[in-house]
């Protein structure tokens, strides 16, 4: 499922369900974990579910030192065909914002757009643990600053930013079904760890409880062979009489 709100030029979209589980799962399943490689895949997300695949990735071989577009998407300007777009994916919601935005001189010489993207998750208010009662617990959410947000000062901007992402969260909370009295959206310092910490876990759990079926089946095995053995000397005592 996905959300979207228009604040101030700044752009929030949000996705959550399916769509993070899947892009999640494609980056824990990849044996490489280079920047690069995760990267593409946010690219491809990113493309896939806002620009309905219309977009242009670069395929490129990246050379340290020259400058690459992101991803080039169909311009709504007159007499220009592309737009870029350069992506910046963070796992600690906006705690990275600033230093991207005191890059934005040298990211907006090149580029149309910057859009930052950070995860949320799904946990008590009560208890700092994630929920697993339900399937929609981390969520995506992508910011688009746009290059005429340039000279704006960067405090200022900052300002906007998070007063937007605070009042889109809330959105997004609401429209997701979260029991606003007992749950809430939290910030992931890094949602990979996390999840893949969480998946061990649950491996592990499951070992456990393997494990612990086969004590029980062994007690019961072993109350059946004593029972047996009763059974057997109380025949011998009667043949004995």
């Amino acid at each position: 499922m996905k959300l979207f709100h228009d604040y101030k030029a700044i752009s929030f979209h949000a996705f959550w369900s399916r769509d993070t589980s899947k892009v999640i799962k494609e980056v824990l399943n990849k044996k490489s974990k280079s920047y690069a490689t995760h990267h593409d895949i946010f690219l491809r997300f990113l493309n896939d579910k806002l620009f309905k695949g219309q977009g242009v990735l670069n395929k490129e071989f990246r050379r340290k030192g020259k400058t690459y577009p992101d991803l080039l998407i169909p311009s709504k300007i007159e007499g220009k065909e592309y737009e870029i777009i350069e992506l910046r994916t963070h796992t600690s919601e906006l705690k990275y914002l600033r230093r991207e935005l005191n890059k934005r001189e040298k990211i907006f010489a090149f580029n149309d757009y910057l859009y930052f993207a950070y995860f949320l998750r799904r946990g008590w208010k009560e208890r700092n643990e994630i929920l697993k009662v339900h399937d929609c617990i981390y969520y995506l959410v992508i910011i688009s600053i746009p290059k005429k947000t340039e000279k704006i000062p960067i405090n200022e901007l900052e300002a906007v930013i998070k007063m937007g992402a605070e009042n889109f969260n809330k959105k997004v909370a609401e429209e997701s079904g979260i029991d606003s009295e007992r749950e809430e959206l939290l910030g992931v310092d890094n949602i990979f760890k996390a999840v893949d910490l969480e998946r061990r876990l649950e491996e592990k759990g499951k070992q456990l409880k393997e494990k612990e079926d086969l004590i029980k089946e062994k007690e019961k095995q072993l109350k059946e062979k004593e029972k047996e053995i009763k059974q057997l000397k109380k025949q011998l005592d009667e043949t004995r009489k």
